[in-house]
């Protein structure tokens, strides 16, 4: 809606150009259209750098030998809180650990979730695992990751350590999730808004993160 109002005042500042009201009223809800479906996380995804392994609609265990991490993120813009938390699990399915850390401030979606993306590599680095699969509801991060497109901005620069993190870990993949395969991440990124930052095993975390674990398997 800025860009649009940007437009507006550029027209009449620069060409004289003030527009009728109908002309007016159906710019703005075009625009209005379209940040809505930039929004939508339902909308398939651009196929730029997407592999056939994306997309997953439900939790899948990874394989013989491997672990799974699953990271989002959320935003509590009434306490200008934003959060991100990974949940960890082997080939059987088995919780071996979470994180969560929780910020002051807000961060655009695609932030949290790069941060999240971030720490999960470095469990994986500080604890010497190597075979790993690493799932985001986030396209534009992991479309992000394998881009050689180097972006000036906080996003980029965590992305950039992503990228570093990931090149010492040469046998773990980052891939691209629906919000209904990485529901336990989701559920406990939406907990985790009082507790600066935390490391949780199975009997310390809530029993409906539990049970969105147990679903998963199911």
């Amino acid at each position: 809606m800025n860009n649009y109002i940007g437009t507006r005042r550029n027209d009449w500042v620069w060409q004289n150009k003030r527009g009728s009201c109908y002309g007016s009223l159906h710019l703005a809800e075009h625009s209005l259209t379209s940040w809505k479906k930039a929004q939508d996380r339902d909308i398939a995804p651009l196929p730029h750098f997407l592999l056939p392994e994306d997309g997953r609609e439900k939790w899948s265990k990874p394989p013989l030998g491997s672990l799974k991490i699953n990271a989002d993120a959320a935003n509590f813009i009434e306490a200008s809180k934003y959060s991100f938390a990974g949940i960890i699990r082997d080939h059987d399915g088995v919780l071996l650990e979470a994180f969560s850390v929780c910020r002051s401030g807000y961060v655009a979606p695609e932030l949290g979730e790069a941060l999240g993306v971030r720490e999960a590599l470095s469990w994986l680095k500080g604890r010497n695992w190597m075979q790993a699969v690493i799932e985001t509801d986030s396209v534009l991060v992991v479309q992000a990751l394998r881009s050689n497109i180097t972006m000036d901005s906080y996003f980029g620069c965590v992305i950039e350590d992503c990228k570093v993190l990931w090149k010492d870990l040469s046998y773990v993949s980052i891939l691209f999730v629906k919000r209904s395969a990485n529901g336990a991440a989701h559920a406990l990124a939406k907990e985790s808004s009082f507790v600066a930052e935390r490391s949780l095993i199975k009997e310390t975390i809530s029993s409906f993160v539990l049970n969105v674990i147990l679903q998963d398997c199911c």
